[in-house]
Order: C-alpha cells, then sequence, then structure tokens
C-alpha cells in the first residue's frame, strides 16, 4: 500500500456574469531546505490568483497570474513576504508558471517543494459571510499502473448560530467516485481547515489503497 501524496493545487473556479470575467483560485504551501521548521513542515505559504487578462478593445488575451508568498506563523501574515505576477497563454501553463514562482524560493537559489494544499478566501460583497476554499490533487507513490490522481475542494463558509460565529465545511463528493459531499460544522476557523485538511487526506487515503481496477474513473 502506498500513501496519498500532494501533487499539486487544484483550481477553483469563481462564478462570473460571463465567461470573460471568469476567475480561478488556488493555494499550497512549500518547505524551503534550510529554513528554520523545514524538516518538520511547510515554511511558506503561497496563495494564487489567476484570471482572464481582457482590453478595452478586444476580448481576453491569455491568463493573468498573481502568487502572494507569506512567511507561515509569521506575525503579520497579511503582509506577503513576496508578489510575483505574469502572464501564460492559457490557464493550464498559467498554473504551471505560478507554481515555479513559488517553488524558487524567497532568495530564487534555494530548493522548495510542495507540502500541503491551503485554503484561501474568496471574494465576497462587503457585509456577507466569508468563504474560503481549498482545492488539491493528490495521488499515491505507486507503481505506473497505479498513478491515477484525485482531486478534491473543500469549502468553509462563515455562518451564525445565535450571536455565536458558525463554520459550515464541506467536502465535495464526486458521483462518479460513489462518495457523498460530507457537510459538518465546527466553531472556529483553525478547526475548520485543520478537519477539512484531515478529511481530504483521509479521502485521498482510501482512494490510494483501492486497487486501481476496482476505481470507477480508471482509464
Amino acid at each position: 500500500m502506498h500513501p496519498p501524496r500532494f501533487l499539486a493545487p487544484a483550481l477553483y473556479s469563481l462564478a462570473a456574469p460571463n465567461a470573460d470575467e471568469q476567475q480561478w483560485l488556488a493555494a499550497f504551501t512549500t518547505a524551503v531546505a534550510g529554513w528554520p521548521g523545514a524538516e518538520w513542515g511547510p515554511t511558506h505559504l503561497h496563495r494564487c490568483a489567476f484570471w482572464k487578462e481582457t482590453t478595452r478593445f478586444s476580448r481576453a488575451k491569455g491568463i493573468h497570474w498573481r502568487v502572494e508568498t507569506q512567511l507561515m506563523g509569521d506575525a503579520t501574515p497579511r503582509t506577503p513576504l513576496r508578489i510575483t505576477e505574469g502572464q501564460s497563454r492559457d490557464l493550464a501553463l498559467a498554473l504551471s508558471a505560478s507554481l515555479a514562482a513559488a517553488c524558487r524560493g524567497p532568495d530564487e537559489g534555494s530548493p522548495s517543494q510542495l507540502v500541503t494544499p491551503a485554503f484561501v478566501a474568496a471574494p465576497v460583497l462587503p457585509g456577507t459571510p466569508r468563504i474560503w476554499v481549498c482545492s488539491a490533487i493528490y495521488g499515491s507513490d505507486g507503481p505506473r499502473d497505479d498513478t491515477l490522481s484525485l482531486a478534491q475542494t473543500c469549502v468553509i463558509r462563515e455562518t451564525r448560530r445565535g450571536r455565536m460565529l458558525d463554520f459550515a465545511c464541506s467536502l465535495e463528493g464526486d458521483a462518479l467516485r460513489r462518495e457523498p459531499t460530507l457537510y459538518w460544522h465546527t466553531n472556529s476557523l483553525s478547526a475548520a481547515t485543520s478537519q477539512c485538511e484531515a478529511a481530504m487526506l483521509q479521502t485521498a487515503a482510501r482512494w490510494a489503497t483501492t486497487p486501481s481496477h476496482l476505481r470507477p474513473d480508471r482509464r
């Protein structure tokens, strides 16, 4: 049996009035070799945004991307350590370019590696409840004929129960995999994120330990 491994962030698509205004979000952590704590877990958090680049006189021209990088456990988490931007021909190239930019490391020389998926806040109207999303692709380190991947999305929605804040969590299911969407509530954002990450890993672990010939979406 081979344990699941976080392969890459998956893009979360935001609703838009028309196709020319489409936006996507992604987030993940990396560990930079030589940084304090790198041997135990992630050292940097990366939040990515993607949107179609439009001009005044024409339709979309490629995908613009932006990566905000900050230290894990930073005392001022809203202040990015580094911001990297670019433009690519299509969404796949934009995601690849943003990952490469994040994995170059803060000093452009330190090697880094993907560690875990992460949550990113979705844009909401002023005064409306906040929403956080996390989408990731998991796979196993099994033989080459068993390298199918699993995409998952978790959503956390801020709600209220009386005077108390409440966080509604959901791990999206998939009819093809015969898995229902999971729903639960918790009373803190930190608990919500940790429980979502655990739920994603558990689902990926079940998938990774299922023989490939029994997986309904085997190609």
